[in-house]
């Protein structure tokens, strides 16, 4: 029988934690600042869209009228 390896050394095993625990990122706070300003903003431009297209749902007006052709 052939003798099992191990897949990585383990002086050369490194996680992911490990490796990233130098860098410095924004406070949580300042994450849930840039997602809520986020949406704002986009809920901002969807609406001066939609005002500036005329801002009524309707497609189809009502004062449509249907004639027959005989």
């Amino acid at each position: 029988m052939a003798p099992i390896y191990p897949r990585h050394p383990s002086d050369d095993f490194k996680s992911i934690p490990s490796t990233y625990s130098n860098l410095n990122g924004p406070e949580p706070g300042q994450i849930a600042g840039i997602v809520l300003g986020s949406v704002a903003g986009f809920i901002l431009i969807a609406w001066l869209i939609y005002t500036s297209c005329g801002g009524s749902g309707v497609v189809i007006s009502d004062d449509e009228t249907v004639s027959s052709v005989e």
